[in-house]
């Protein structure tokens, strides 16, 4: 089996790994935003219909409330400045587009056919033009790193740089399989 096979699909794994957690930390963060538009004309609603002599939780009803709807203003423009709904749709891609080419290279490498040159071409192809994609969306060092501890586990593989096989994701101080 070409070692550059086995190669490519450790690095597809650490990839699928990357974009499966940055989709699920962008899914949360984007629902926070819905909740925060749910809880913010709810919060004032409550205020108007409580018909309540007490002062104090009216005022308490409008503090939560500025609350609510400032933390909503950060986050959306946060999510703006930080492209949130491109980086989802590009994670959600690179996610399938990974996967798909992991699958192919498994079965290239379980097969004890030889495998002919426009397959390997072709699988190279669509290996490399992915990664060049993925350097848009900029995968960080740190997701890099928790990539690699990821495929290291899948393929009870020992770190390069530590010499140790991780058994969890633990973060550990090497500066190639851990810290991040």
């Amino acid at each position: 089996m070409p070692v550059h096979l086995l190669e490519m699909r450790f690095y597809t794994y650490g990839a699928i790994k990357i974009f499966e957690r940055r989709k699920a930390q962008l899914h949360r963060l984007r629902y926070l935003i819905t909740l925060c538009g749910i809880a913010s004309p709810t919060l004032v609603m409550l205020a108007v219909f409580i018909n309540s002599q007490r002062f104090i939780i009216i005022a308490s009803i409008v503090i939560l409330t500025s609350i609510v709807l400032l933390a909503q203003l950060i986050l959306s423009l946060w999510s703006l400045l930080a492209k949130w709904d491109d980086q989802n749709e590009y994670a959600i891609q690179a996610l399938s587009s990974s996967t798909s080419i992991y699958e192919r290279l498994n079965v290239l490498i379980e097969s004890n056919d030889s495998i002919s040159s426009s397959v390997l071409s072709a699988i190279r192809n669509d290996y490399h033009g992915q990664f060049s994609g993925d350097h848009v969306y900029k995968i960080t060092n740190r997701e890099k790193r928790y990539g690699y501890r990821q495929s290291l586990i899948e393929f009870t593989q020992a770190c390069s740089s530590c010499h140790l096989k991780p058994k969890d994701m633990k973060p550990s101080n090497c500066d190639l399989c851990g810290k991040f």
